[in-house]
């Protein structure tokens, strides 16, 4: 699972599919929280299911994402301190991540 912002211009994360136990909603909403935090242009978001190899490049341009075993979140939103909270709302165990005050623009 791929999801991506700017058009697939901003890869926010991959994950395998086998790792997410959370609903297409919670999906949806997560992928609407992590595009507020990095690009607030929620028409260029999108979620992908795509099969790729584990080491795999996912291009995009502001430098791609990484297909892992695991949960890959982008740089810049590890830095904002939300993949923990990704991971649990992937793994169903939490509603939403938490936005407030993280942002990659302010």
């Amino acid at each position: 699972m791929i999801m991506e912002g700017d058009y697939g211009g901003s890869i926010y994360l991959t994950c395998p599919v086998s790792l997410v136990s959370c609903d297409e909603d919670t999906l949806a909403k997560l992928l609407s929280d992590l595009d507020d935090a990095y690009w607030r242009d929620t028409e260029g978001a999108s979620l992908c299911f795509e099969p790729r190899p584990v080491g795999s490049r996912v291009a995009g341009g502001t430098g791609g994402g990484v297909v892992l075993p695991g949960l890959w979140v982008h740089p810049d939103l590890e830095k904002l301190d939300l993949r923990d909270e990704t991971e649990e709302v992937l793994a169903g165990t939490r509603a939403r991540i938490d936005r407030k005050g993280r942002n990659c623009f302010d």
